[in-house]
């Protein structure tokens, strides 16, 4: 059964939708609405979208919604996918609004090896969403704790909310995870809803507003509830999010350039100058860090993270991802060194016969028997 108000804006043909999810004391209609436009509305009326399903999922939130928590707003959540058949499309890009963001996150956290093997691919449009909490929570708290309302306290922006601090961790841990693959794009608001003296900047500050993605946008002189209005074709969040919708199509076209069975990766670890026999791995997905659960394990270099990076290969291309949040990971290709950290570079291609620096090990990558369609550079571009 559907949550109240959900409702299907167009059916998909083609394996891809967007789903809208509103934030909290909205619903599926108000959310959405201008004076002169409703956002799935302009984004049907886009000739490119012709077979992107469009669906808009309402949940209960109201002043009066009591115990109705987040989790029970996810569980609602899951079920209208799961009878929809949304699940099944080969992308899916969820739309969010304030609390829509904190639901659609801890779904994603909840349903991980749910979604990663089916395989679909995630798209998250996250729009005035909190990571750490809202300061309307903190102007409502007194009526949060008489109503009792959970949602409320769940969006509380304070150093005693584990919850969103639990969130926050799990969700990073997610997207550092790779499994389902997850992009981006944030969207800030710059103005206050109600204009006083004592209310200034934005209900959903930068540094709680834009924080999982590189990709942010502020949007002028929108307010909490106006930035997920757009007045028309024009506005500045609704170009953001068709442009958005081209980079996921033009990655997930990347990605089905699958490796054959019999591409694989092997890694061979340098030791005083000496490369060691070559390890071959049944995968192109390869964990390297010093905790247990990795694919190659470095239990005897303390400056090597439980994890600490990825090779692989993805959207047809032979990469580095860097995961560790402490230490750096250095490739060397061709004359050139390349650092990763968590706060600028944190993926490269690479050529076979790179060189991976992590901490002071140091080991050699290679992919063999790479199918067609496969991207590894060459010598030259390598050097480039």
């Amino acid at each position: 059964m559907n949550s109240p108000h959900s409702h299907w804006v167009q059916r998909p043909t083609n394996g891809t939708a967007v789903v809208f999810v509103h934030g909290v004391l909205s619903d599926g209609d108000v959310c959405w609405q201008s004076d002169t436009a409703y956002w799935p509305d302009l984004l049907k009326s886009n000739a490119a979208l012709a077979g992107t399903g469009i669906y808009v999922f309402s949940y209960k939130t109201s002043i009066t919604s009591g115990n109705y928590s987040i989790s029970d707003a996810v569980d609602a959540l899951a079920e209208d996918l799961k009878s929809e058949k949304l699940l099944d499309a080969t992308h899916l890009t969820f739309v969010c609004h304030s609390m829509g963001g904190l639901v659609v996150r801890q779904f994603l956290v909840t349903r991980q090896w749910t979604l990663a093997q089916s395989g679909i691919r995630i798209g998250l449009f996250l729009v005035a969403s909190p990571s750490l909490g809202s300061q309307y929570a903190n102007l409502l708290s007194a009526v949060v704790a008489a109503m009792g309302h959970s949602q409320g306290e769940a969006l509380r922006f304070a150093d005693d909310n584990i919850w969103l601090r639990d969130l926050d961790n799990n969700f990073k841990r997610l997207l550092d995870s790779g499994h389902p693959p997850i992009v981006g794009k944030e969207l800030i608001e710059n103005t206050f809803v109600v204009k006083a003296f004592w209310l200034k900047g934005a209900v959903v500050p930068p540094f709680s507003g834009a924080r999982y993605f590189s990709d942010s946008v502020m949007i002028p002189d929108s307010t909490h509830t106006s930035i997920a209005k757009p007045a028309n074709a024009g506005a500045l969040q609704h170009k953001s999010l068709l442009q958005f919708l081209e980079d996921c199509r033009t990655k997930a076209a990347a990605a089905a350039l699958q490796p054959s069975a019999d591409t694989r990766l092997r890694v061979a670890r340098v030791v005083d100058g000496k490369v060691e026999p070559w390890r071959g791995f049944d995968s192109v997905h390869v964990t390297i860090g010093r905790g247990p659960e990795n694919d190659v394990v470095v239990d005897d270099d303390p400056k090597v993270s439980w994890e600490h990076g990825v090779v692989a290969v993805e959207m047809g291309v032979f990469i580095y991802r860097h995961l560790s949040r402490s230490n750096a990971s250095t490739i060397s290709s061709r004359g050139r060194d390349v650092r990763l950290t968590m706060d600028g570079l944190t993926e490269t291609p690479l050529a076979n016969q790179d060189r991976l620096t992590i901490g002071s090990t140091t080991f050699v990558l290679e992919l063999v028997g790479a199918a067609k369609g496969i991207y590894v550079p060459t010598d030259k571009e390598s050097a480039g």
